[in-house]
């Protein structure tokens, strides 16, 4: 194992003090306790619903959340009550962590939704 060695400055009531501090945390690639690998019919769990009931959802339906709410659904820990219910970010690392989606192949025709922002370089031809 390789140990990464970090200098730290650190200046307390103008006393300015030099230290080394020496951690384990590996220099090669670890681990993660996801990737960015699905199945968008895996089933998670979301919570449990007003009537009591366990609610479960699949990745295609929080891929179609809006970023905020999904972002929120990802940050979910398991419920103390339901330990071994896998959560989002256990089974949609993909959509959670890496947000890589298949896309549609470009075509030769122009969209027919107007962007938000102007492009940096104008076009000669009108729109």
């Amino acid at each position: 194992m390789q140990f990464r060695l970090t200098q730290l400055t650190v200046s307390v009531a103008g006393v300015v003090a030099l230290a080394t501090i020496q951690s384990a945390a590996a220099l090669s690639p670890t681990l993660s306790p996801t990737s960015c690998t699905e199945t968008p019919t895996d089933l998670f769990f979301l919570k449990i619903n007003a009537r009591g009931k366990d609610e479960f959802h699949d990745c295609l339906w929080l891929r179609r959340r809006g970023g905020t709410s999904r972002e929120n659904i990802c940050s979910f820990d398991r419920n103390p009550l339901r330990p071994n219910s896998k959560v989002a970010k256990e089974v949609c690392g993909n959509t959670c962590f890496c947000q890589v989606y298949p896309t549609d192949p470009p075509t030769s025709e122009p969209s027919n939704i107007p962007t938000h922002l102007p492009s940096s370089v104008p076009s000669d031809l009108p729109s």
